[in-house]
């Protein structure tokens, strides 16, 4: 066994670490579907609540969001969190429009009984 071997390896243990290090959870950070959505701390997805379909054009999707403390405060929070992520973002009378390239984004409020907030965001291919 040579001393080049030790090194070799070495270097091939931590070129490995390095490429799978930034990309280790990152599936959890985003929304499963939706291109560059992230799932912001304290919200989760509502079980049964989503739906996603290709189409030549584009992907249709919808998922139901859950947690924080308002529907307002989400909104909020993910017209924050969207446009590092390429999103060029509007918000109108509460709900945020976002697009990016060819896709689209639509994020509403939507009343519940619960005190967390609810909101729905819908994909579709921009025009």
């Amino acid at each position: 066994m040579t001393r080049e071997f030790p090194l070799r390896l070495a270097f091939t243990a931590l070129a490995l670490s390095l490429f799978a290090a930034p990309h280790a959870g990152a599936d959890d950070a985003f929304i499963e579907g939706f291109p560059d959505v992230p799932l912001i701390a304290g919200v989760r997805e509502v079980d049964g609540e989503k739906m996603l379909f290709d189409t030549p054009s584009g992907t249709l999707g919808e998922v139901h969001l859950v947690g924080g403390k308002s529907s307002a405060e989400l909104i909020d929070a993910y017209a924050l969190a969207l446009p590092p992520l390429g999103w060029n973002c509007l918000e109108h009378g509460g709900v945020l429009a976002c697009e990016r390239g060819k896709d689209k984004l639509a994020l509403s409020p939507r009343k519940t009984t619960g005190r967390a907030g609810y909101i729905v965001i819908k994909l579709e291919p921009a025009e």
